[in-house]
């Protein structure tokens, strides 16, 4: 966090420095600069407030969205479209970038305030401890806990190399015919939940020797493997996050030099991240799917030129390519551009509606529905509004409750999303004891709410990722009671 706002400061003087009136008349991003500081004011206040009222929490959702993704996004990325450090190929899909830019960020802050809003209404908080009392503790022994963790692992990594083979992990195109890819794809996420876990137990014991280790090792090649095969530029940072949360939630004091230290590694990991992913899709040049060992080979290369101290033009071009994955104010300005404009052919395309239609027919398996629709297929859309197939735009819940429902809808879906995650964060962990169980649900089922996807499968992604869940912990819990009973 700190990282990104010490990026956000240079950057700010070093547009104010290098301001040039009449560049500021004749094209130039400039004009962005009073609507870039309303939207990080409005990110960084409930941050700002709960500090001064010591109530921070890095993973309260308000301030989880605001730093993990829209504060980096809109803030530091649009400041880098600003200073025109930044040129996206597709800027011209932009009718009217002075109006439309402005404009996106206004979406993306009254939802913010949206979310917000939601968020504070004490429906949520009712319900979350209502839910709270009738929620299992999960408050196992710490010793018990490597076993499961391990067991949880080791079916995770089974789901994992069936859900890579399927091409529903890694940067290659999922295989259509196999309909248990997208069961493969969440009951991987096992391996997520347990490192997780092991990272609790790594925080919580007291103890070192032989156990301590195993689990380390085991975390390490959990993180290396996810990073190497997944090809995803936000690998290395999801593990950043992910080991946070568990030393903040084990119980141990979270201080300014813990905050500076898991900034620091947040930015450097979003850097390496982006600079490795994308290299690594270059040298792999599609998404075809290959075999394991040709995957892997790619990798190796892709490690070995991102090493090599001969190619003096990479740091430059990867920090290019950063700061292009970083600003997301562009991308969503084609969508404000072109959504009216674009409606009649997203009813021809059978694309249309899609908030309702993806919600409903989510809970239905594609093995059993064989003909179900793609609705929220991101390349169909990233076609009509970029013209271009072989990516994924980001399009944001907002700008998608904007498609869907007008302007009015956009705080109050975003309102709607901040009374769950107030239900999820009051019943799982705030004001209460931080139990292993409770603070595992709730790593997974916040960081599964994406803030560049669509508003549509927030919801189906949460319940499937809570089945998951409860499946893993109550088989946690049976390893666990077996561990005590087998020690009287």
């Amino acid at each position: 966090m700190s990282g990104l706002v010490m990026g956000f400061i240079s950057l700010l003087f070093w547009l104010l420095f290098s301001y040039d009136e009449e560049r500021f008349y004749t094209g130039s991003n400039h004009f962005l600069l009073p609507w870039i500081f309303l939207t990080a004011l409005i990110l960084a206040t409930p941050s700002l407030y709960l500090w001064a009222t010591d109530r921070f929490d890095p993973f309260n959702p308000l301030i989880f969205a605001a730093w993990s993704y829209l504060g980096p996004a809109f803030g530091l990325g649009s400041l880098l479209l600003a200073a025109d450090l930044v040129n996206p190929y597709f800027f011209t899909q932009i009718a009217n970038p002075k109006a439309s830019l402005p404009l996106a960020l206004v979406y993306v802050s009254v939802g913010y305030v949206g979310l917000t809003v939601g968020f504070l209404l004490p429906i949520g908080r009712k319900a979350g401890e209502r839910l709270s009392q009738k929620l299992p503790s999960g408050d196992w022994p710490v010793s018990t806990l490597l076993l499961p963790a391990l067991v949880l692992l080791a079916l995770g990594f089974a789901f994992y190399l069936l859900a890579w083979l399927s091409g529903n992990i890694g940067f290659q195109l999922a295989d259509k015919e196999n309909e248990l890819g997208t069961t493969y794809f969440f009951m991987s996420l096992l391996t997520v939940l347990a490192s997780f876990m092991l990272w609790q137990y790594i925080f919580r014991t007291k103890t070192t020797g032989q156990r301590l280790v195993v689990a380390l090792v085991s975390v390490l090649m959990t993180m290396g493997v996810r990073i190497v095969l997944g090809g995803n530029r936000g690998a290395i940072l999801v593990f950043v996050f992910l080991i946070l949360m568990a030393f903040v939630y084990s119980g141990r004091r979270f201080t300014r030099k813990h905050g500076l230290l898991f900034g620091s590694l947040a930015t450097v990991g979003l850097l390496l991240g982006i600079i490795y992913g994308t290299t690594f899709r270059i040298l792999k040049a599609s998404e075809a799917k290959m075999s394991l060992s040709d995957y892997v080979s790619t990798a190796t290369t892709t490690l070995g030129t991102l090493t090599d101290e001969q190619n003096t033009e990479l740091v430059p071009t990867m920090l290019t390519i950063f700061g292009s994955r970083l600003e997301m104010t562009s991308t969503v300005g084609v969508w404000v551009s072109n959504y009216e404009r674009l409606k009649p052919d997203e009813e021809k395309l059978g694309i249309d509606g899609n908030i309702w239609i993806a919600t409903w027919t989510a809970f239905i398996p594609r093995f059993i529905w064989k003909d179900k629709p793609e609705i929220s297929n991101p390349r169909r859309y990233s076609l009509l509004y970029f013209n271009f197939a072989k990516n994924s735009f980001a399009i944001t819940p907002m700008i998608d409750l904007l498609r869907n429902y007008g302007p009015a809808g956009v705080p109050v879906g975003m309102a709607l999303l901040g009374v769950l995650l107030r239900t999820l964060y009051t019943s799982l962990v705030q004001n209460q004891s931080l139990t292993i169980g409770r603070t595992t649900a709730y790593y997974m089922l916040l960081t599964t709410v994406s803030y560049e996807g669509f508003y549509g499968t927030i919801l189906p992604t949460l319940v499937r990722v809570g089945f998951v869940v409860v499946l893993s912990l109550y088989l946690t819990n049976v390893l666990v009671q077996w561990q005590i009973r087998r020690s009287l």
